[in-house]
C-alpha cells in the first residue's frame, strides 16, 4: 500500500509541476479540476515543491494574481529556471527531468535510500558542468538564517517586485563604504552566497553585489531620471566561468597539457566553450566569456598544466601573477662565509 501512495504522489507531483511550468501558469483552482486533486491538497503539495531540493537549490515558483480574479493566485515556475530539476547533458525531455529529480528529492528524504541516492546522484554528475546559482524568492528568503542578510534580500525583493529603484549602501573589498542608487535586477545564490544584481544610476551599468557586505537595509526610492533599458541578468548564468562579468565579452584560447585536458574534456561544457585534442594529447580550448575575474582564477587554478596563447593582454595577465607568485615563494641566497 505504501508503495502505491509513494508512486501516487510522484506522479501527482508531476502533473501539477508540468501545469506550473506552463506559459501563463497556472492557479490552484485549475491544477485541482485537471488532476482531480482537492484545492486544500494542491496548495499543500505546492509548499512541498517550493522545498524541492533534488540538488541542494530549491524551486523557483513565482506567484502573482490573476488578471482576471484577483481572488485567484497564479503559480508558475519559469522555463529558464527549470534546469535546476534536472541533470544536465543527458538529453532528458522536460517530463524526465522533472520525474528524474523527484525521485531523487524522495529518496534523498528516506534514511535507508539516502546514501544509495547521493551516491547515484554522484555518479551521475561526476563529468558534468552543472550550474550552482539559483534564482531567489520571497519564500526561499525567508528562509536565510543570517537576520541581516535575510532583511536585505526581502527589502529588495519586495522592490522588485513593486518596479522600484532602490538606496544601496555597500562595502567593497579593499574600499571605503559606497553608497549606490540602483535599479534591481534580482537576487540569486551562487556557490554559497547570497548576490545582488543591479545597474547603476544614471548610467545603467551592469554591476553585482554581494549581500552579506551590504551595510544597511536597502530603502525604496523615487528615482526621477530616465532609466536605463533593463539587462538581461539571467543570460549571465549561461557564462561558462560565473555571472560575475561586468566587461565585454572576450574569446580566449588555452592550451592543457594532456593530464590537465583530459578532465577538460570530460565536462558538458556550454556551446561558448570549443574542446579539441590535438595529436600529442595536449588540449586547446578556446572559450567565450564576459567573466574576466572568473576565467583568471580558474586559469591560475592549473598552475603550469594550462597555458592561455590568446589574447596577448589575458597571457600577459597570467604571466605577472604566475612571477609575483614566484617571487613570493623564492627563497634569499644564504651568503657564504
Amino acid at each position: 500500500m505504501a508503495r502505491n501512495s509513494t508512486v501516487d504522489n510522484l506522479s501527482r507531483m508531476l502533473q501539477i509541476l508540468k501545469l506550473m511550468s506552463q506559459e501563463g501558469g497556472t492557479t490552484v483552482t485549475e491544477i485541482a479540476k485537471k488532476t482531480s486533486i482537492d484545492r486544500w491538497t494542491v496548495r499543500d503539495m505546492i509548499d512541498d515543491l517550493e522545498n524541492l531540493s533534488p540538488d541542494g537549490k530549491g524551486l523557483y515558483i513565482e506567484e502573482f494574481q490573476s488578471p482576471t480574479d484577483k481572488r485567484q493566485t497564479i503559480y508558475r515556475v519559469p522555463k529558464n529556471n527549470l534546469w535546476s530539476l534536472t541533470l544536465p547533458g543527458m538529453n532528458l525531455s522536460d517530463e524526465e527531468g522533472l520525474l528524474l529529480a523527484l525521485m531523487f528529492n524522495q529518496s534523498l528524504s528516506n534514511p535507508m535510500l539516502k546514501d544509495s541516492a547521493e551516491g547515484l546522484k554522484k555518479k551521475m554528475n561526476m563529468f558534468k558542468n552543472v550550474q550552482n546559482y539559483s534564482v531567489l524568492n520571497l519564500g526561499m528568503a525567508k528562509k536565510i538564517s543570517t537576520k541581516h542578510t535575510q532583511q536585505v534580500i526581502i527589502a529588495l525583493l519586495n522592490a522588485i517586485r513593486a518596479d522600484k529603484c532602490v538606496h544601496f549602501t555597500y562595502k567593497p573589498v579593499r574600499r571605503d563604504v559606497t553608497e549606490y542608487q540602483l535599479m534591481p535586477l534580482g537576487v540569486f545564490q551562487y556557490d554559497g552566497g547570497y548576490y545582488l544584481a543591479a545597474q547603476k544610476l544614471p548610467d545603467g551599468e551592469y554591476r553585482t553585489f554581494g549581500l552579506e557586505r551590504a551595510v544597511d537595509v536597502p530603502y525604496v526610492i523615487d528615482y526621477e531620471g530616465e532609466l536605463p533599458q533593463k539587462v538581461s541578468y539571467e543570460e549571465r548564468f549561461d557564462d561558462p566561468f560565473g555571472p560575475f562579468g561586468h566587461g565585454r565579452e572576450f574569446t580566449a584560447v588555452m592550451k592543457f597539457d594532456s593530464f590537465h585536458g583530459f578532465f577538460n574534456l570530460e565536462k558538458n561544457w556550454k556551446d561558448s566553450v570549443k574542446v579539441e585534442t590535438l595529436e600529442d594529447e595536449s588540449v586547446i580550448m578556446t572559450a567565450k566569456t564576459h567573466s574576466y575575474s572568473g576565467i583568471k582564477k580558474w586559469v591560475l587554478g592549473f598552475g603550469s598544466g594550462i597555458e592561455v596563447l590568446e589574447p596577448q593582454w589575458f597571457r600577459e595577465a597570467i604571466c605577472a601573477e604566475h612571477l609575483k607568485a614566484a617571487g613570493m615563494y623564492k627563497s634569499e641566497e644564504k651568503e657564504d662565509n
